[in-house]
């Protein structure tokens, strides 16, 4: 499991929105608006950059922190 992330496209600052999923679920989102508390402004998710937060990869048997984006 991980946590949102965005990039800001007003600030360039990266931004949690406390939205914990696992990478699958990520996949199969249809992300919408989402509330930016840096620049007050709700940002479109599709053509943002955006990512999950320490993902790690259990089914390897390995535990790795990997950004998937």
């Amino acid at each position: 499991m991980g946590t949102l992330i965005f990039v800001c496209p007003a600030t360039g600052e990266e931004v949690s929105t406390g939205l914990e999923m696992d990478l699958p679920t990520l996949q199969r989102l249809e992300l919408g608006r989402v509330y930016c508390p840096h620049c007050r402004q709700q940002h479109q998710m599709a053509g943002i950059k955006y990512w999950l937060s320490e993902v790690y990869l259990l089914e390897t048997g390995r535990n790795e922190a990997v950004k998937a984006a």
